[in-house]
């Protein structure tokens, strides 16, 4: 329990740690928990309910700390003001999961209810909006190389849905067709026009929405064919990664294993 209490708290937002925003900020606690729905239908013919599918709607985080300063007020709101200038939108780290990450939304800031109490707690919550999981950090990192190839891949995590973002190079020549694979998922694209040289980038926006773009930022998105699904995915643990084009290229695959 005292080593425990020895571990100094903290929270990042890329390289911009909540303790950096201001020198007396003091983080007490960074809990964290996760809110599920589960839908009911008819039991047709019988007394009851059918249960649907468990789903995980939000994941929330709150972190707590208060201000080491008990003579100059107008510093302690300085300090509030700088803390509510670090909490924002996007990937939220915590000195308690290492190598984890979450997408947020800082859903309330800090504020005072008494400006003379120097023993005042404050707190700072976010919440998902998307993907309501922990992700690792880095990704795990697959490559392939050549017209087509193919491994069996380990995929981190705990969950199934472990989100990816693939680089394409065409090394042989110019790229038009192309088939990924990521365990179960599949995507093929047509008539991509991806000169030598040049990439095919399926990443993630700002909302956690697919992108598909060159490396020349032309979007390639309606190059994908209709039978393609919506993602590439994988469940955890051992997962066929693949690909085939009709030109020698080198191919990446990033993952990002989840966490239940």
């Amino acid at each position: 329990m005292l080593a425990l209490k020895h571990h100094k708290l903290n929270a990042w937002f890329g390289p911009e740690s909540l303790r950096d925003a201001d020198p007396r900020v003091q983080i007490t606690n960074i809990p964290w928990t996760t809110a599920t729905k589960t839908g009911y239908g008819e039991n047709t013919g019988r007394d009851g309910r059918r249960r649907h599918r468990i789903r995980r709607d939000v994941l929330r985080i709150t972190i707590e700390f208060t201000l080491f300063e008990y003579l100059d007020i107008e510093a302690r709101e300085c300090a509030i003001e700088a803390v509510n200038a670090w909490a924002r939108d996007g990937y939220l780290e915590i000195s308690t999961k290492p190598d984890r990450r979450v997408w947020v939304q800082c859903t309330q800031r800090a504020s005072v209810e008494d400006a003379r109490n120097h023993n005042a707690s404050f707190s700072l919550v976010f919440e998902t909006a998307d993907a309501p999981f922990w992700e690792d950090a880095h990704p795990a990192v697959f490559t392939l190389t050549g017209a087509t190839a193919s491994e069996t891949a380990f995929i981190p995590g705990t969950r199934e849905s472990a989100p990816a973002e693939v680089t394409v190079k065409a090394t042989g020549g110019a790229l038009n067709s192309l088939t990924l694979a990521l365990g179960e998922s599949e995507m093929e694209f047509e008539n991509l026009g991806i000169a030598q040289g040049q990439s095919l980038i399926l990443g993630h926006d700002e909302n956690g929405y697919l992108t598909i773009v060159s490396s020349t930022g032309a979007s390639k998105y309606d190059h994908r064919t209709g039978e393609s699904d919506d993602e590439l995915t994988a469940e955890a643990g051992s997962a066929f990664v693949s690909f085939n084009a009709d030109t020698a290229c080198d191919v990446t695959f990033n993952v990002w294993g989840r966490y239940k």
